[in-house]
């Protein structure tokens, strides 16, 4: 989907980031195939176990981090739920490195949000992604269990 968002923007969505970071934002969602989406609270964008379709930078709202596993370990819930904001930039869900593996947590909407989708072909291929991703200074956020993710995408 393309179009208005349904939502105010949240801190860190565009317009909100230093300058540059907002006409970078604006240039990505312009390349092929890339969307603006907006989802909504429970929606899931990714369950644990499937391959991300691609990249999702996370421009206002609140997503939440669940690991299945925590029900493997007979507890009943998802262990340790973890919720992820733009905070002074947007977040990146999952890596550029992450792309090609399979997700350890179910990735969900929480709070309703605001999001570019950049397909994995495109995100792997193009070196325009990184740059404008980078401009913005987007933070990653991994989807891998035991892995922070500290490197800028």
């Amino acid at each position: 989907m393309r179009g208005t968002p349904r939502t105010a923007r949240a801190k860190g969505a565009p317009g909100a980031e230093p300058d540059g970071c907002g006409a970078a934002l604006e240039e990505l969602s312009r390349l092929p195939d890339v969307s603006r989406l907006t989802g909504a609270a429970g929606q899931v964008l990714l369950y644990a176990g499937h391959f991300p379709p691609g990249l999702f930078v996370l421009l206002g709202g609140a997503l939440r981090l669940e690991d299945p596993a925590g029900r493997a370990r007979g507890n009943g819930r998802a262990a340790d739920p973890a919720g992820v904001e733009p905070s002074g930039a947007p977040a990146l869900v999952p890596p550029l490195d992450e792309l090609e593996l399979p997700s350890t947590k179910n990735v969900i909407v929480s709070a309703d949000c605001e999001l570019l989708a950049v397909p994995r072909s495109l995100a792997l291929a193009s070196p325009a992604v990184r740059r404008l991703l980078a401009r913005c200074g987007a933070r990653p956020v991994s989807l891998q269990n035991g892995r922070k993710t500290t490197e800028r995408s």
